[in-house]
């Protein structure tokens, strides 16, 4: 593993990263912020690096990224893997609701929650079902999904009667809430 791409706002970085690999700029790759390398990391001159502190300001999570997969279904199918089930992930939030737990690592105790608009969640959802004639099972990889959701989100969804989201959530739900999730695949 040479490089890790921090967040999915440093994801769309790898355009910047391919141009400085394309053109042997080597230095230029271990020095995007939000990427990280063994040689990025040693040029923190530190043993213990929070990912976190390194992102930068830019990363808005309503800041909009179609959802791309067609390269992914393209290399299961020149593969010969089209027998394989994909599953797809997705992010809504970031961080931890709460932000009130001492012991908890999940999110590398980033107490800074960000979640999307409901119109923004709503788009991005929307704009994965694209892929529902593929995939049958969309994650999100939140720490919880944003309980306003429940109302604002997941009644405005078209979902297909194979598709599954799942997400993961506290314990606080009331039977009601769980009846919208359960009534919209959720």
């Amino acid at each position: 593993l040479d490089f890790v791409f921090g967040t999915r706002y440093n994801l769309s970085k790898f355009g910047q990263w391919l141009s400085c690999y394309i053109h042997s700029d080597t230095n230029g790759m271990h020095e995007i912020a939000g990427i990280f390398s063994k040689q990025s990391v040693s040029l923190n001159n530190s043993d213990s690096i929070d990912p976190y502190a390194l992102a930068t300001d830019e990363d808005d999570i309503n800041a909009y990224i179609i959802p791309d997969y067609q390269a992914y279904f393209q290399s299961l199918k020149t593969n010969d893997l089209e027998h394989v089930k994909p599953v797809l992930f997705f992010e809504t939030s970031r961080g931890c609701p709460w932000a009130k737990c001492h012991f908890c690592g999940i999110d590398g105790y980033n107490k800074h929650h960000r979640k999307m608009t409901p119109d923004t969640a709503l788009r991005y959802l929307s704009d994965m079902m694209q892929y529902a004639d593929r995939c049958s099972y969309f994650i999100g990889t939140d720490s919880s999904m944003p309980y306003e959701y429940i109302k604002t989100v997941f009644p405005r969804l078209s979902i297909p009667d194979h598709v599954y989201i799942l997400y993961e959530t506290g314990v606080k739900l009331t039977e009601e809430e769980i009846g919208v999730l359960v009534e919209n695949r959720v």
